[in-house]
Parts: C-alpha cells; sequence; structure tokens
C-alpha cells in the first residue's frame, strides 16, 4: 500500500551502508580478520554476497521497470486465471505504487547522502560500544584495537542481519 517506499528505501540504504562499512573494514582489516575468524571467514563473504543480493532485488523491485516486467511475466505464467490472477494484479498495482513512491524519494540527492553518512555515524557508535564496554570494566584490549574491534562487530551485524525482518533495521 501507500507508504512502502517510505520504509523500503531507507531500509535499502541501511542494508547499502551496512555493506560499505564491513567493505571498509575488510580493506581495513583484512589481514586481522582473516587471521583471527580463519575458520570462519567464508561466513562473511556469504553474508555479504546474501546482503548484495537483497540489497540488488529489493533495489530492483523499487526502480527497475523492466525487472518488474520480466518478475510480472515470470509470475503471470503461473497466475493466469480465478484468484491467481486477481492477486497478481493487486501486486502489480502495489509494485507500481512502490516504484512511484520509491523514485521520488531516491530522486532527492542530499536526502541519500544524509542518509548513508547518519547511517555510517550511527554505526561507528554502535560497533565502538563493545570495545568501550570492555574497557569501561577493566578489561584489557591486548593486541585488539578500535579498529580491528569495529570491523569485527561490522561483521557480526553482516552476518547476523542478512535476512531481511519485518522490523527492518
Amino acid at each position: 500500500g501507500k507508504g512502502l517506499g517510505m520504509t523500503t528505501v531507507p531500509y535499502l540504504y541501511h542494508k547499502g551502508t551496512v555493506m560499505l562499512y564491513a567493505t571498509i573494514a575488510l580493506i581495513l582489516e583484512n589481514s586481522f580478520i582473516r587471521r583471527t575468524y580463519a575458520s570462519s571467514y567464508h561466513y562473511i563473504y556469504a553474508g555479504y554476497g546474501i546482503s548484495l543480493f537483497v540489497v540488488a532485488l529489493l533495489d530492483a523491485l523499487c526502480i527497475s521497470a523492466p525487472f518488474q516486467r520480466l518478475l510480472f511475466r515470470g509470475v503471470g505464467h503461473y497466475c493466469k486465471e480465478g484468484k491467481r490472477k486477481d492477486w497478481l494484479a493487486r501486486r502489480r498495482v502495489q509494485v507500481d505504487s512502490l516504484q512511484k513512491e520509491s523514485l521520488a524519494i531516491i530522486k532527492d540527492k542530499v536526502l541519500g547522502i544524509r542518509l548513508v553518512l547518519i547511517n555510517l555515524l550511527k554505526f561507528s557508535f554502535w560497533y565502538i560500544i563493545p570495545y568501550l564496554t570492555f574497557l569501561a570494566f577493566g578489561g584489557d584490549a591486548g593486541s585488539v584495537s578500535v579498529v580491528q574491534n569495529m570491523a569485527t562487530a561490522s561483521f557480526m551485524q553482516l552476518i547476523v542481519g542478512v535476512i531481511p525482518t519485518s522490523g527492518g533495521m
């Protein structure tokens, strides 16, 4: 219904920024991650790949008319009569509405930049909390730097948040 684009587009920016943060962390701390998490490093790549797929799929659904036509052509093959045909017609109207709302939001480049920057700042604060908490309770970080801790937290969020939930973020 109406407003779906208002919730979907910020979710796409959120997921995209999670991936951007994880990419930066991977570039900066690749050797630390490979060394420290050698047995589970493949989960990071799998989580990144699935997240990329989910974001690309939702992005295409929100803004790509050719993708929508292809999708509905494929689904239409199975929904040719009766209730299925009516169901498909309602979904088509909803997706058209989603596209119009999403495009209106995405066209605002300043808003997009703000969303990414706010998310990067939010994640930075969020990812540093475990490190600061550990230090506040007298823990010795040893050889783990703040950046390494933040990289680990970003990968944890990437892996845990791979499948979209109804709550969004």
